[in-house]
């Protein structure tokens, strides 16, 4: 098992946190020689760090994609571009939607990800875990019980390996190039997908876009520091230089309440606080 000293500042998305010592195992087998009680970080999106030491799982180095019968099995440290590049080389179809996405395989089957109303759990056909609690790693399958609107029962107690998917669909090449190059251009046009961000701060209400609740009462643009809610898309925070972890949460604990005063609906936070 190798072991990194990382600064979070640069390795996260959002640019926050302090120094942190990852433990990034090389098999299977260094699972079970991780240390107790730690945290897992993916590959820096979606998390907010505050701005102090940390030690964390990083399964980065289980990065391997077999491909058999059309049944694909991707480990958790495979990034979705590099997912994407795969199955286009392959000519597979079906997990389009995950173009712009920053994670990797891990981070987004914890928090089944998801756009344009599609969602990653609805393509898993089980998922191969390290469970903590009894130290062995274990399989289940995916009856419909696994995946939630942007959750699931994986966490850092039930730590995702890898997962095997369901049989995707043959297609031209470039029929999957134009959705990915489509779906990507569109985050583009809408989203600050290439500015610090973390992604979604909140979860859509039902009904209702988080994004449009936040326009509604005028949170685009509200700074505290480096810290500002986009102009380009009410549901994200960019951070503009050095913000701070307190100036983030600032801005989203702000934001819920202004929410709420306005239409009485609580904001659920999509980022998670490490």
């Amino acid at each position: 098992m190798k072991k990194v000293n990382i600064s979070l500042k640069k390795y996260t998305k959002i640019k926050t946190g302090g120094q942190a010592l990852f433990f990034c195992p090389e098999n299977l087998d260094d699972i079970k020689n991780i240390p107790k009680n730690i945290k897992v970080i993916g590959n820096g999106s979606n998390i907010l760090c505050e701005d102090k030491d940390y030690s964390f799982l990083n399964l980065n180095l289980l990065n391997s994609i077999f491909l058999k019968d059309n049944i694909l099995t991707v480990y958790s440290g495979v990034k979705c571009s590099t997912l994407l590049r795969f199955l286009l080389n392959n000519n597979l179809s079906g997990l389009e939607f995950l173009s712009g996405i920053p994670g990797n395989t891990g981070g987004i089957v914890c928090m089944n990800a998801g756009s344009y109303g599609e969602e990653i759990g609805n393509y898993i056909k089980k998922v191969i875990y390290f469970d903590v609690k009894n130290w062995q790693i274990k399989e289940c399958e995916n009856n419909g019980d696994l995946f939630k609107y942007r959750k699931s029962v994986f966490n850092s107690d039930k730590i995702v390996l890898y997962v095997v998917f369901k049989e995707l669909e043959k297609a031209e090449n470039q029929n999957i190039k134009n959705k990915i190059n489509d779906n990507f251009k569109r985050k583009l046009k809408t989203q600050p997908v290439l500015k610090h961000t973390f992604g979604s701060v909140f979860k859509n209400p039902v009904n209702i876009s988080a994004w449009k609740l936040l326009s509604n009462s005028k949170i685009q643009g509200k700074c505290k520091g480096d810290a500002c809610f986009s102009r380009k898309h009410a549901n994200f925070i960019e951070n503009k230089g050095n913000a701070l972890f307190t100036d983030i949460k600032y801005l989203i604990e702000k934001a819920k309440e202004k929410v709420y005063n306005d239409t009485e609906i609580k904001l659920e936070e999509e980022v998670i606080y490490m």
